[in-house]
C-alpha cells in the first residue's frame, strides 16, 4: 500500500529570507463544511509578485505567494454542492465581509475587513503552494479546452475588466480609446479590445521590442506608437479640442506617463489608472482645465464579481486562438525552476513567468 502524501512545498517570501521555497509544509485539512481543499496546477507571476520579491511591495513576512490561481478540487466539505472533486477551477482572491457599506454597493474591493486586507497572495496565503484551502464560493469551474496556463489569465483580465468598466466608454466604434504601456497588462487589454471591435484603439509603449511585439500580433484595429512621437503629437495639435481620446487607461503606474496622458484627454474625457504607482508620486492637473472641459480621473483596484465573465472572455479568445502562451511572450517553468522564472521576468526576456505546480 502507498502511504499518503502529508506535506508539501510553498514559495514563500520574507524580509530576512527574499523568496524562498519551503518544504514539508502540512497539507490544508478541511475545517468547515463549505471549505474546499485545491490542488494547484498553475500560477501566473505578474508584476506585483515581481515587485514583492524585491522588497518593494508590502507583504506580511514569510507569505504564500501567488494569486493568479489555476487547480483541480481536491477535497470537498460536507456542504459543498456546487463543485465537484477532479473539477478544474480558477480561485477568486477578492473577499468581502458582505455586512459594510462598500460590500452592499458590490465593491467589495473597497471593503475595510475584506478588500485587499483578505487578497490571497497579498495579505493571506496564496497559491504557490502544491495545496491551498479556500472557501467554496472563491471557486470558478473552468472548460476542459481552457490550459492551465491560459486559465491563470483569468485573474488579470477580471481585474482589467473593472478598468475597462470604469473608463465608461460610451461608443466602442466612435470613441478614440488609447491604452497607455504594452507590458502583459496592456497586451492582454489591447488584445480584448480588439477582440470586441473597439474600432479607434492606440497603445502607446516606449520600449522598442514590445513596440515591435505588439505589431506582430497583428491587431486588426489597433494603431502602436512611440510615447515620444504620441507627446510630439499632443504638441502640435494641443490647441484643437479635436484632438486627442474619450478614453484613456494607464497600464504603466508611470506618474510621469500618467501626467502627459492627461493632457491627452477630449473634453468630457476619461482617465483611469490601473497601473500601480509609487506612494509618494501625486498627479499634477490643472484644475480649471477639468472643470471646464469636465475631464474625468479615476483609479481602478483588484476586480469586484468580474470572474465570471473574465472566464467567459479568456475561454472565447482561447478558442479563437488568440491565447497563445508564446505569442504574448510568456513562459512556462517548472515549480522548482521558480528562480529561472523571475530572473527572466526581471531581466524583461519574458512578460509573466507561469509556474506548473503539480
Amino acid at each position: 500500500m502507498t502511504s499518503q502524501i502529508s506535506t508539501m512545498q510553498a514559495l514563500k517570501y520574507s524580509k530576512a529570507r527574499g523568496l524562498y521555497m519551503e518544504e514539508n509544509i502540512q497539507i490544508p485539512k478541511l475545517t468547515t463544511s463549505h471549505k474546499v481543499i485545491v490542488k494547484m496546477a498553475a500560477v501566473g507571476i505578474c508584476g506585483t509578485v515581481l515587485s514583492i520579491s524585491k522588497g518593494d511591495f508590502p507583504v506580511p513576512d514569510n507569505i504564500t505567494l501567488g494569486h493568479e490561481l489555476c487547480g483541480v478540487v481536491h477535497k470537498l466539505g460536507d456542504d459543498v454542492t456546487t463543485v465537484t472533486v477532479g473539477q478544474r477551477v480558477v480561485i477568486d482572491t477578492t473577499k468581502g465581509c458582505n455586512s459594510c457599506y462598500f460590500c452592499s454597493a458590490r465593491i467589495p474591493n473597497m471593503c475595510p475587513k475584506g478588500g485587499i486586507g483578505t487578497y490571497l497572495g497579498l495579505s493571506l496565503d496564496g497559491g504557490l503552494a502544491n495545496y491551498i484551502i479556500v472557501d467554496e464560493v472563491d471557486l470558478h469551474p473552468i472548460p476542459d479546452d481552457l490550459t492551465s496556463s491560459q486559465a491563470v489569465l483569468i485573474e488579470p483580465m477580471a481585474c482589467l475588466l473593472n478598468a475597462w468598466k470604469l473608463s465608461k466608454v460610451a461608443d466602442t466604434a466612435t470613441s478614440k480609446v488609447l491604452i497607455l504601456g504594452g507590458g502583459i497588462a496592456g497586451l492582454h487589454l489591447v488584445n480584448y479590445l480588439d477582440f470586441i471591435e473597439v474600432k479607434n484603439l492606440t497603445i502607446s509603449q516606449r520600449s522598442h521590442d514590445r513596440r515591435k511585439r505588439l505589431e506582430k500580433i497583428g491587431y486588426k484595429n489597433v494603431r502602436v506608437i512611440s510615447n515620444e512621437a504620441l507627446h510630439q503629437e499632443y504638441l502640435e495639435n494641443c490647441e484643437d479640442d479635436l484632438w486627442g481620446f474619450d478614453n484613456i487607461i494607464d497600464c504603466t503606474g508611470n506618474p510621469e506617463a500618467i501626467n502627459s496622458a492627461y493632457n491627452y484627454l477630449r473634453p468630457g474625457g476619461r482617465l483611469v489608472i490601473y497601473g500601480c504607482c509609487p506612494p509618494d508620486t501625486k498627479l499634477e492637473v490643472p484644475l480649471q482645465d477639468l472643470t471646464f472641459k469636465e475631464k474625468h480621473i479615476s483609479g481602478s483596484f483588484m476586480q469586484p464579481y468580474n470572474y465570471d465573465p473574465a472566464v467567459e472572455i479568456i475561454t472565447a479568445l482561447a478558442r479563437s486562438g488568440r491565447l497563445e502562451i508564446s505569442t504574448y511572450g510568456m513562459q512556462e517553468y517548472k515549480f522548482n525552476e521558480f528562480k529561472k522564472g523571475f530572473e527572466d521576468l526581471s531581466n524583461r526576456k519574458i512578460t509573466k513567468a507561469i509556474l506548473l505546480i503539480n
